[in-house]
């Protein structure tokens, strides 16, 4: 890895830091939402978002991928802690950095069912790649067929770990 690829990283990885503190403040207002909900899921379509400012965000400027918005409807449905989910204007969020800084090479800690990794995926140039970190394959499975219909399966480099013991 050089230094210009290594500012690169630093850069994303800083500006993801801020990002993802603006965005924990914007979500903090979201926390009767969240805590309000036994099933652990902030909401199962974009339609059902609460403030006014949630809505306002959705109606005029989210723009996500058909594939996305299966995925997310699908981890919904079949998955257990969808409260995991990125979200996804925050999603968006991100793949604006990534076009922006015309990253072609990212790291996702923490994969649940693939949306935030596909989303990278799909964001950074066709000779990109993603390199994506979980602890178990379990959940990580449930999004495999959504990149392979992406057709962006090529881009996507999983690992996973449990504890200390390699399991894939």
């Amino acid at each position: 890895m050089n230094s210009k690829e290594i500012s690169v990283l630093a850069g994303v990885s800083v500006g993801s830091l801020l990002a993802g503190g603006l965005f924990g403040y914007y979500l903090s207002g979201r926390k009767k939402l969240i805590t309000s909900n036994p099933d652990n899921k902030v909401h199962k379509t974009t339609s059902e978002f609460s403030s006014d400012l949630d809505k306002y965000i959705v109606n005029n400027s989210l723009r996500e991928p058909e594939i996305l918005s299966e995925l997310r409807k699908h981890t919904f449905e079949n998955v257990n802690m969808s409260i995991m989910l990125a979200d996804p204007v925050e999603a968006q969020l991100f793949s604006v950095i990534l076009s922006v800084l015309n990253a072609r090479k990212c790291i996702e800690v923490g994969v649940y069912t693939g949306y935030n990794t596909l989303n990278m995926a799909l964001s950074i140039p066709s000779d990109g790649i993603v390199y994506a970190l979980d602890v178990s394959a379990d959940y990580v499975n449930h999004g495999r067929k959504f990149f392979e219909k992406a057709m962006v399966s090529e881009k996507n480099r999983c690992t996973y770990r449990t504890c200390f013991r390699h399991v894939g």
